[in-house]
């Protein structure tokens, strides 16, 4: 295989134009304190990340910590790949018994509808292999980049999306890629805007994950933001 492209020069450069002309956004929800409870449901895989990048993750972990008191970054068992979002928990802050009542009562016609789209071979034929990239940093979040070579990802948030129209669910999110947030800002970080992201560049040199394999697909519930709390309300093993 060649090299590999995760993110295009063009979206690069659009990054870093924003952070160097607008700074970063401190994230109103890590700020709050205490905690607020939410709610939202996603379609996810690698929650956590998948276990070979486990030791590599944790060192990168501590250095990012270490690196910026500004910045929050996710421990390894509350990293997640987002497929996609059903429910937004950014909508739904908060909410009372009767509110959560009213949220959870679609979960098991949404089970319902997505088991024969993961059943579907020509959408997903067993595990597949995802390659993470480099961490990359923007206004909001620090990400890692990931692809998907043989495009079950793409199929499965187009197969999932046709089938729960018939829910006409209305805060339903696709991400535009494929990635795992891994930091968020509390503050705006002090001192220059270049200098930050020269030295997190150089950080982020030392951590290209590669290859993993994934194995199931699951339906979780975010209790606490950014799945700081959180569970499985459906677990897809892919294959036998």
């Amino acid at each position: 295989m060649g090299k590999i492209t995760f993110i295009g020069p063009e979206n690069l450069e659009k990054l870093e134009k924003g952070i160097s002309e607008n700074g970063f956004k401190p994230n109103t929800f890590l700020n709050k304190t205490p905690l607020p409870g939410v709610f939202g449901i996603n379609l996810a895989v690698g929650w956590p990340l998948p276990l070979p990048y486990k030791k590599k993750y944790e060192r990168l972990y501590e250095e990012l910590t270490s690196f910026s008191p500004d910045l929050y970054v996710y421990p390894y068992w509350q990293t997640h790949i987002t497929l996609m979002t059903l429910i937004d928990f950014k909508r739904h802050e908060n909410p009372t018994d009767e509110e959560l009542k009213c949220l959870r009562d679609p979960v098991p016609r949404i089970i319902d509808l997505i088991r024969p789209v993961i059943q579907d071979l020509s959408v997903i034929n067993g595990p597949f292999e995802i390659i993470t990239g480099l961490p990359i940093l923007s206004q909001d979040a620090v990400f890692l980049p990931i692809i998907n070579p043989t495009d079950e990802i793409r199929r499965l948030r187009k197969a999932t999306h046709d089938a729960l129209r018939i829910l006409d669910l209305k805060e339903i999110i696709i991400p535009q890629t494929i990635h795992s947030t891994i930091g968020r800002f509390l503050n705006e970080p002090k001192g220059k805007r270049q200098e930050f992201h020269t030295r997190f560049k150089a950080i982020a040199s030392n951590y290209h994950f590669g290859p993993a394999t994934i194995s199931e697909v699951l339906i979780t519930s975010e209790t606490k933001p950014y799945m700081i709390e959180g569970e499985i309300l459906y677990k897809f093993k892919l294959g036998n």
